[in-house]
């Protein structure tokens, strides 16, 4: 969510469960790396939820599909990732079959999504009362798949059973090989305890779930830049949504090429604005050069007997303070400049620059 309490502006919406539920709904996707435990996630694409705010005269989105707008979605969501094929796991929040099929014959992309029951009714094409029914007596970690068409493409439906619950992913790849090392430990409500090692499409999807959420955590604390910069004028605000995205996507874009924990928030940020203030990228090098020293200035006249010096100081020991008690009134006619500058001719008389033109004009 970028935080905006004013409703007049475009695409505001109250979200109850998030942690700052006023403002603007934010569809985003993350990539990250399933080993090492930190997946150091970085955020490729956001796209703001307009809802009926979209222009009308712009007509319908890139992949629109009628009636089924989260097809198009999920479309122009892994369009950079376009015929790459690679895998895309989410949560129920885009459960749709046709998305999921879409994905791979249209984008060129494996995806799987975390099935839930809306109401009385599954997806389309998940059997969800019949697994149910299959899974009721069975134990406790076992896994199966369901495998089908939809759409002319293949479908599958992996699922593991839990002790309250069958967990079930649609998706168009994957298999039922156990991941070493991730184990599952359950306490039952019995006193017992299961374990069991997940299956790939659970045990990615619990590896890559908080991607998402973890990058936008790291956005928020300690100090985000929204909060920092109070702006009135909501671009403002949204530019400083995406301007916190690329702060943490550096962050954690350093940390995986030198294969370390990213740094805290802040200590990058000060790091970074000091690197931006001592700048020299695109600066082209110069030869080291020696300090360089002041020529001694001095006015000639056309005739080689007046020239403009400066007396030496012999007065008593200097004092840093002041340099006004090292100068006299000018001799010029009506000039109350201070000076220490004189003429060869009569270094008596003290005599300023102009007056000294008017000198040399008058010999």
């Amino acid at each position: 969510m970028a935080i905006w309490l004013n409703k007049f502006c475009p695409g505001f919406m109250c979200v109850p469960r998030k942690p700052h539920e006023f403002g603007n709904e934010y569809h985003t996707i993350c990539d990250g790396l399933l080993e090492g435990g930190n997946g150091r996630p970085i955020l490729w694409c956001a796209m703001i939820q307009e809802g009926k705010d979209h222009p009308k005269e712009l007509g319908n989105k890139k992949y629109h599909v009628d009636k089924k707008p989260t097809v198009g979605l999920v479309c122009r969501m892994v369009e950079p990732i376009k015929g790459s094929g690679k895998c895309v796991t989410s949560d129920s929040g885009f459960c749709v079959s046709q998305a999921c099929v879409e994905l791979l014959r249209t984008m060129g992309v494996y995806s799987q999504f975390l099935i839930k029951k809306r109401g009385r009714y599954w997806p389309k094409g998940v059997p969800g009362d019949m697994i149910e029914e299959h899974f009721a007596d069975k134990a406790i970690g076992y896994s199966a798949t369901w495998a089908t068409t939809f759409d002319g493409v293949p479908f599958y439906i992996h699922c593991t059973k839990e002790e309250k619950y069958v967990t079930k992913f649609m998706s168009t790849f994957g298999s039922l090989h156990e991941v070493e090392g991730h184990q599952a430990f359950r306490k039952l409500s019995n006193g017992e305890t299961a374990r069991w090692t997940y299956v790939e499409p659970v045990s990615r999807h619990n590896r890559s779930k908080h991607w998402v959420d973890d990058h936008n955590q790291r956005r928020h604390a300690p100090i985000d830049l929204s909060f920092v910069w109070r702006t009135k004028w909501w671009p403002n605000r949204q530019f400083t949504f995406f301007l916190g995205l690329a702060e943490v996507n550096a962050a954690n874009s350093r940390a995986r090429a030198r294969r370390e924990n990213p740094w805290p928030v802040l200590e990058f940020r000060k790091k970074l604005a000091i690197k931006m203030l001592n700048n020299t990228f695109g600066m082209s090098e110069h030869p080291t050069r020696g300090p360089a020293t002041r020529a001694r200035w001095t006015v000639s006249a056309s005739e080689g007997a007046h020239r403009l010096y400066t007396s030496k100081w012999l007065g008593p020991e200097w004092k840093a303070v002041s340099d006004r008690y090292q100068k006299t009134i000018c001799s010029g006619v009506g000039c109350k400049k201070r000076c220490r500058t004189y003429c060869v001719c009569n270094k008596a008389a003290c005599m300023c620059l102009e007056c000294f033109n008017l000198h040399i004009n008058n010999v």
